[in-house]
């Protein structure tokens, strides 16, 4: 899980029309700058997408340990997660949300 300074605030969910969406089967990130203390990451994930509270948790510890390693100072992250999220291994995860990274434009 991610610490509460790495979190985006609940005040940041308001993206911005120029927000860079970047969309894959099971996840959809959304990427745009942000002031210091409203860069985060946040992860959605309805309950069509995943039925059970323990698998949501599941799949955002897994998103959450997956996206630290692509922290960039300044900008905000929100993930949605799509459908069939839940049934996909960790591995082809890691690998979508690393194609996503690769197709965001440098800063």
């Amino acid at each position: 899980m991610l610490s509460k300074r790495l979190r985006l605030p609940r005040s940041g969910f308001q993206a911005p029309k120029t927000a860079k969406r970047l969309i894959s089967p099971h996840i959809s990130l959304v990427f745009y700058p942000a002031l210091p203390k409203q860069a985060g990451m946040a992860i959605v994930l309805p309950k069509k997408s995943v039925p059970t509270s323990v698998d949501r948790h599941r799949v955002k510890r897994r998103i959450f340990s997956i996206m630290q390693g692509w922290k960039q100072p300044g900008m905000a992250v929100i993930a949605y997660g799509r459908a069939g999220i839940g049934s996909i291994p960790r591995a082809e995860l890691k690998e979508e949300i690393g194609a996503l990274y690769a197709r965001l434009p440098a800063r």
